[in-house]
């Protein structure tokens, strides 16, 4: 294995840049404050996630080019087992509630429309982790009876962690979003969506949802078999290693 310090030396420098990286959030806030406003979506309020907006069509934009929320694992049990799973992006309602723009609210986000793009049609999720249990509860999904079991509950003033995204099938959808109030003192906001990729990442060859050390590790395990070929060309070697050190993270 030629040049394997090398190799190591990158993975751990990629791995150091992956931990310091910052899931996007969304949360919500109106004009001014005053019964029957407009909730607006907010994106982009942390100085790392500056690049993010939403465009005159309601899209989810990062540096000005559509965001993508990648699922690239799957779960082998559990409430989500078989399903498409991945993390990455938090709804909120936390930003702006000491601002008074939110008082007299409970916000929820709704998904309310999942588009096709390729691939198989599915249900879409999303889901919760108990940090004391690490049990995760279905918050929401398209195919919900009701407003509610299509929504995901953030209250106000709430930033709940250990969200997930799942889908069904693998595939590439456009998910269609929108925040509302429980208690009817804001109107709905526009629409707002994401483009949501469930393809498995070949990278991850423990299926974790992360690339990291343990898929390193079976890598150079398998090296100049086909054990771990990323590639598909037949056999474990450096432009699999490289295909792996893209996907870190």
């Amino acid at each position: 294995m030629k040049n394997l310090n090398t190799i190591v030396s990158l993975a751990a420098l990629t791995l150091t840049s992956a931990a310091l990286a910052h899931h996007h959030h969304v949360t919500v806030k109106t004009p001014t404050g005053t019964p029957g406003e407009q909730i607006q979506v907010v994106v982009g309020y942390y100085p790392d996630e500056a690049d993010m907006s939403i465009g005159k069509k309601g899209n989810l934009l990062d540096g000005g080019a559509a965001f993508n929320l990648n699922l690239p694992a799957t779960f082998s049990a559990g409430v989500l087992a078989g399903q498409h799973t991945g993390t990455g992006f938090s709804f909120t309602s936390d930003y702006y509630a000491q601002t008074g723009l939110l008082n007299g609210g409970d916000f929820y986000y709704q998904i309310t429309n999942v588009q096709t793009l390729d691939g198989a049609d599915c249900v879409m999720s999303i889901a919760s982790t108990d940090p004391d249990t690490g049990g995760i509860t279905i918050e929401g999904a398209n195919n919900g009876d009701g407003r509610i079991a299509q929504s995901i509950h953030v209250g106000i003033g709430g930033h709940p962690h250990g969200q997930l995204c799942a889908c069904s099938a693998e595939g590439l959808y456009k998910v269609t979003f929108v925040a509302w109030d429980a208690n009817g003192v804001f109107a709905d906001s526009r629409p707002f969506t994401m483009i949501i990729d469930s393809h498995l990442n070949l990278a991850d060859l423990d299926q974790d949802g992360t690339v990291g050390a343990a898929d390193l590790g079976a890598l150079l395990g398998a090296w100049g078999t086909p054990g771990a070929d990323i590639n598909g060309d037949g056999t474990t070697d450096g432009a699999d290693m490289a295909m792996l050190l893209s996907s870190w993270g």
